[in-house]
């Protein structure tokens, strides 16, 4: 169990640093954002990019209804809003499973967003899941959105 939820191991953060191996990687952000059914919400946390400095920023759900989720600079929208939510497939992990299930999905939502400035997401839930997945045993409304920092190559400029 995670650290953030009072176990032993290393924090959702770490975790997500770990994997990212990247060595041109800055810091990394993250937040889990929730959205109540037929509602719009925005991240509690906002993050402060400063001007040398570009985000690409990604959402991790297994949300069964999608959400239009829109990345913000300074307030202002940096692109249309992305749909996000899980997949719907047989888990091929588990032979046992014999109809499809809602499985863990991610979605790039912004490449290379520039700095400086504050950046922050707004998640509004689309109420579309699916009725068999509509029941309370199933993910809702759950993201976890994942800024990773960079420094801004010559290139880019």
């Amino acid at each position: 169990i995670p650290r953030d939820y009072g176990g032993g191991n290393i924090s959702i953060a770490q975790a997500f640093a770990q994997q990212a191996a990247d060595p041109s990687l800055i810091r990394q952000e993250t937040e889990l954002v929730h959205v109540k059914k037929g509602r719009t919400t925005k991240s509690h946390d906002s993050w402060k990019l400063r001007a040398e400095e570009t985000m690409t920023i990604s959402s991790y759900t297994r949300s069964c209804s999608a959400a239009a989720v829109t990345v913000l600079v300074n307030g202002k929208a940096v692109q249309s809003p992305v749909q996000v939510a899980c997949s719907i497939s047989k888990d091929e992990n588990d032979p046992s499973s014999q109809s499809p299930q809602p499985q863990p999905n991610q979605v790039c939502l912004a490449q290379k967003v520039k700095g400086p400035g504050t950046v922050t997401v707004e998640v509004k839930d689309l109420d579309n899941a699916p009725r068999e997945f509509s029941s309370s045993s199933h993910s809702r409304g759950y993201f976890l959105i994942v800024g990773n920092v960079k420094k801004e190559t010559m290139a880019e400029v």
